[in-house]
């Protein structure tokens, strides 16, 4: 078996990873003579902000000059060498992938092309969210938006497997979520790179296959067996995946937590059931469905979105009573009844299904109904309970971020905190301009940055930090001071030396004022020396 680097997270045995680490910096550094921050792609895209990089090529966030709408540009550079080749094709087959692709749960792309520099792009829908690792990195979901995620990744992959076409990375960073106005989250599946097709695509008379037989490809971490194994996939190859991210939405970790790649495989093509330490953590009454999503056996597995979201429905109605019997082994602390304990497979659980059907029946072996009936349903009550909890939580974090977008990786602490030094600097320069004013209007219009940058802040419906008033603050506050050295330097500087704590004043009897009001001063004498050393004796 030969593993192949064929996209983000995906790994390549047969090259050292310090070749890899410089084919991948020649890479960018191509991209980034071809295309950066401010250009006019092809006389329409106006490229902002890069949001993502891979082995082969680069996102943008750009914007759309004829519509004003914001989307994503994708795009590789042109080369010559071999592995460029497979890139580029792959490439072209992700464009032709999504092309034929349409549904709300997917992503979906709305030009593409290639420039005079030979530079391949693709324009998809810009999703305003987070993808599934970041969103499950501080806390697990709630029983009840884990399921529906679940479902409608079922309803994005039925879509695609409709047409032939199996995604073989499904992956955590590549589900994105965007936060609904009413809880939960609506799914977009990205980055088809990898897509097999199984039949011709709507433009090609043949199926092209750029990978070998015997070759697996895919993320260790998230890859069925027999994708491991480089045998033929099918639809159960992702409803596998699905079920490890499943996993994840419930207890916030991977299910296999592999030190490296040979640990990885090695957990899936085991015949032995995954070792999930937290399933626990998994509603009872959500189990079985979980256990058949993760079968070893392709054969023996949930084979299509569709099955699986009619189980997922009917897991919901048991649930809630209903009339449907759901399907448990007990409660989070039960040890399993073949001596296997929170890993019990229970394989007779769940019936199979035939592909076209909707209505299913999830039962127990009548010998552990009969035995654990009463000790199932408080287990089921106590994981509603807790679902409602959790639940709570989530909606509170929801709404705290609309308000509020706290920050959560370290550029975002530094844009935050960079926002916060901005602010008394914006307050002194507006307010240097404005010394003509009144106490307190003078004191608003100095605080106008900031305030304008909460109001944009609260006017957006996103949790994403582009949009939060960490971002947008220091954004206000630096246009805010470069506004007022352009209004005149010299003025500017004047009222910096005569009247450097105006803003202090109504303070000047607190404690530790004194120090405070000599620190302003201290800042204010040294950037009125810096404008006048660059303006000297100009004209405002």
């Amino acid at each position: 078996m030969q593993w192949s680097s064929l996209g983000d997270g995906s790994t390549h045995l047969g090259h050292p990873l310090v070749e890899i680490g410089k084919i991948v910096a020649e890479l960018h550094r191509q991209m980034r003579e071809l295309i950066g921050q401010g250009d006019l792609l092809v006389g329409r895209y106006r490229i902002g902000r890069r949001i993502g990089a891979g082995a082969y090529g680069m996102i943008f966030h750009a914007v759309d000059e004829r519509s004003g709408e914001s989307v994503a540009v994708k795009a590789i550079p042109p080369q010559a060498k071999q592995r460029s080749t497979t890139a580029i094709g792959r490439f072209q087959r992700e464009m032709k992938v999504i092309r034929s692709l349409h549904h709300p749960n997917i992503i979906s792309m709305h030009d593409w092309g290639r420039t005079e520099r030979g530079l391949i792009f693709m324009v998809l829908e810009f999703v305003d969210g987070e993808t599934l690792d970041t969103v499950v990195r501080d806390e697990p979901m709630e029983a009840d938006v884990a399921i529906e995620t679940t479902r409608q990744l079922a309803s994005a992959l039925h879509a695609a497997h409709q047409v032939g076409v199996i995604h073989r990375d499904l992956k955590p960073a590549n589900v994105m979520l965007t936060p609904r106005v009413g809880g939960g989250y609506g799914v977009k599946v990205l980055d088809f790179g990898m897509a097999k097709v199984l039949s011709p695509l709507d433009d090609e008379s043949s199926v092209m296959d750029l990978t070998s037989e015997g070759m697996a490809v895919g993320t260790p971490r998230y890859i069925a067996p027999e994708q491991a194994r480089g045998l033929e996939v099918g639809p159960p190859a992702d409803l596998y995946a699905v079920g490890l991210l499943m996993y994840e939405m419930f207890t916030g970790v991977q299910a296999v937590e592999a030190k490296n790649v040979k640990e990885a495989v090695t957990a899936h093509v085991s015949s032995e059931p995954l070792e999930l330490a937290q399933i626990h953590r998994v509603p009872a009454y959500v189990r079985p469905v979980l256990w058949q999503l993760l079968e070893k056996d392709a054969e023996e597995r949930v084979q299509s979105g569709r099955q699986l979201a009619a189980l997922l429905d009917n897991v919901r109605r048991a649930r809630d009573g209903q009339g449907v019997r759901p399907a448990t082994q007990g409660s989070s602390g039960e040890a399993g009844t073949k001596g296997q304990g929170n890993n019990y497979h229970p394989s007779s659980a769940v019936r199979q299904l035939e592909a076209d059907e909707v209505d299913v029946e999830l039962s127990l072996d009548a010998t552990q109904m009969g035995a654990k009936r009463a000790e199932e349903s408080r287990g089921a009550r106590k994981g509603i309970e807790a679902g409602g909890k959790a639940k709570g939580a989530m909606k509170a974090r929801a709404e705290r971020d609309r308000w509020f977008r706290p920050p959560r990786t370290v550029g975002e602490w530094l844009e935050g905190a960079g926002s916060m030094a901005l602010i008394p600097l914006a307050l002194m320069a507006v307010g240097a301009q404005a010394s003509s004013w009144e106490l307190v209007p003078r004191l608003l219009v100095g605080f106008a940055p900031p305030l304008v940058a909460w109001g944009l802040a609260l006017m957006r419906d996103s949790a994403d930090w582009g949009q939060s008033f960490g971002r947008l603050c220091w954004m206000c506050c630096t246009a805010a001071i470069i506004i007022a050295h352009v209004m005149g330097p010299q003025q500017l500087a004047t009222a910096l030396v005569l009247d450097p704590v105006w803003f202090l004043d109504p303070l000047s009897g607190l404690a530790g004022m004194e120090t405070l009001q000599a620190a302003v001063e201290w800042i204010s004498y040294q950037w009125a020396g810096i404008v006048f050393d660059l303006f000297g004796g100009g004209s405002e």
